[in-house]
């Protein structure tokens, strides 16, 4: 995936049946959480375009991310947001009917059940607008 506001994922370390690495390109600086840049009314506009286009590059290529917030989101150089951290993403056909212990506190609500979910790109799109109002 080639995205200008997706972190640019250079490897998946397998072991066996078991994922446990993925290495992402690396963006220096503070998340958004931490950042302490403060944003005009048109910059956080600009901001939540750019945050709206990675996702939609994100789920254009078949991806839910599953864990968007401000803490998996960062300024490159260049001031272009970048989201990272897609050790929970699954493609959508392994996001059918799956437990979850979710520690953002950006959710859907139905996913505090303790029962199955199935997941979709609302996923994102609820902790998009979620992370907006933070």
């Amino acid at each position: 995936m080639r995205s200008k506001h997706v972190v640019q994922v250079l490897d998946i370390v397998p072991s066996g049946s078991e994922l446990i690495g993925i290495v992402e390109e690396f963006i220096d600086g503070e998340d958004l959480w931490n950042s302490k840049i403060p944003l005009s009314p048109t910059q956080f506009l600009k901001t939540l375009w750019q945050i709206a286009c990675g996702i939609a590059d994100i789920h254009a290529f078949g991806i839910i991310h599953r864990d968007i917030k401000p803490n998996n989101m960062k300024f490159d150089p260049e001031g272009i947001v970048k989201i990272f951290d897609f050790g929970l993403a699954r493609d959508e056909a392994y996001s059918r009917n799956e437990r979850f212990c979710w520690h953002s506190g950006i959710r859907r609500p139905e996913l505090y059940s303790h029962s199955k979910v199935t997941f979709t790109n609302e996923v994102d799109v609820y902790a998009f607008g979620a992370s907006a109002a933070f």
